[in-house]
């Protein structure tokens, strides 16, 4: 039975103005490339840029900041990162740009979808899980557009897209408010930081703040028991084997953050890089700007994960320093730029940090008492920004179940 035979037999069960649609029907395929040394655009979008499920770019880079040939995107086209679906990378431009090859460029076909609802179509579920079934590659998944083009979707009747819309668009409305929230309290945050660390080490400045009374200096050599430990990085496993490896970006500006762990095969799992509530960990290994992060590990589900060789584990003296406190001071304005000076390397993507220059890096320890006070200040902003998160989720949570309550037709 041909495909035009099935998808008429489909219609006759749909709902009254349901569509069964090819998504090559309602979204065309731009592929205009640009080499970025010839272009007079300004802006560089890279899968870097973009984040999940959001559908602003709120970042970029330039052009000469990438070498090869790249996509042309005009305002209110979409960028789309067709590899790793997974990590559901979507959004629309808004200005000319180009945009890394790593990702396609579509725009709306008008009649079958109103205006502006392809991106929410395109952040359901639905789409992201069809979308994952047909990328293709064991290392790096990639969707290619002649096999997306022909998949097939159930669209609801125009009238239900355009009731909807509009509180889709005020869901996300109510999260870059939230976002702005966030962005407030974490510059408090760093105001509290920049009080309580002072430029006591800075080498770059001359005139330095005296440690208070009762402080001592110390180097990260003598506060930690063992020497940085490394992990492993195995390779990943695309399906759920029960066995895990943190991702790099499990370590934030804001410390541990619980996502994006990579299935690993068991055979490839090490118990001696077993990763236990509370175990402090740094990335040696990163892009310049996040190269240095720290976080304290979190996990309520208990999983079998273990850190990768891009991290070590810092086995911290207790007796001299919370690991607490050594977190927040790592991740404080003036620990992070210490960090930054003693990264190298020659790549201008990659910078690293090794275990002579970290051990040497000067760290203020106030007494026992003093840590625990600083760490309780600093963690009440910390609370408070978890909080933002949350209702971030929930609200981004309420968006999913509408998209999946209108794609329903049963």
């Amino acid at each position: 039975m041909n495909s035009a035979v099935m998808k008429e037999k489909a219609e006759k069960r749909l709902p009254e103005g349901w569509q069964v649609v090819k998504f090559g029907e309602i979204a065309k395929h731009i592929s205009k490339r640009v080499e970025p040394t010839e272009t007079d655009l300004d802006i560089y979008v890279g899968l870097e840029h973009l984040d999940p499920d959001s559908l602003r770019i709120k970042r970029h880079g330039v052009p000469s900041d990438v070498a090869g040939q790249k996509l042309l995107v005009k305002k209110g086209q979409i960028i789309f990162g067709k590899r790793r679906v997974y990590q559901r990378k979507l959004a629309v431009a808004d200005w000319e740009c180009i945009c890394s090859a790593h990702a396609m460029v579509l725009e709306e076909i008008a009649g079958m979808i109103v205006p502006g609802f392809l991106p929410y179509f395109m952040q359901s579920d639905l789409f992201m899980s069809r979308a994952l079934s047909v990328s293709s590659g064991s290392l790096s998944p990639t969707i290619k557009w002649k096999d997306l083009s022909h998949q097939e979707f159930f669209i609801p009747p125009i009238a239900e897209q355009q009731r909807l819309l509009p509180v889709l668009r005020s869901i996300d409305l109510q999260v870059e408010q939230l976002l702005q929230a966030f962005g407030a309290a974490r510059k408090a945050m760093r105001v509290l930081s920049l009080k309580v660390f002072a430029n006591y080490f800075d080498v770059a400045e001359k005139k330095r703040e005296r440690l208070p009374s009762g402080w001592n200096v110390r180097c990260v050599s003598d506060l930690l028991v063992t020497s940085p430990q490394s992990g492993l990085s195995p390779k990943e496993l695309y399906k759920d084997s029960g066995f895990y490896v943190l991702n790099l970006n499990c370590l934030s500006s804001d410390g541990f953050v619980s996502n994006d762990y990579k299935n690993i095969d068991e055979s490839s799992f090490s118990k001696k890089a077993l990763l236990r509530d509370g175990d402090l960990l740094i990335s040696r290994s990163n892009a310049p700007e996040l190269v240095g992060f720290v976080g304290l590990y979190r996990d309520d589900m208990s999983r079998n994960a273990i850190f990768p060789d891009t991290m070590w584990r810092l086995n911290v003296d207790e007796s001299i320093v919370s690991k607490e406190y050594l977190h927040n001071y790592l991740l404080s304005p003036y620990a992070r730029s210490e960090i930054k000076r003693i990264a190298a390397g020659t790549s201008g993507s990659m910078k690293k940090i090794n275990k002579t220059s970290f051990g040497a890096m000067k760290i203020p320890v106030p007494p026992l008492p003093e840590q625990a006070l600083i760490n309780s200040n600093i963690d009440g902003f910390r609370s408070s920004l978890k909080q933002f998160q949350q209702n971030i989720d929930n609200i981004r949570n309420l968006k999913m179940g509408l998209l999946h309550q209108l794609l329903s037709y049963k």
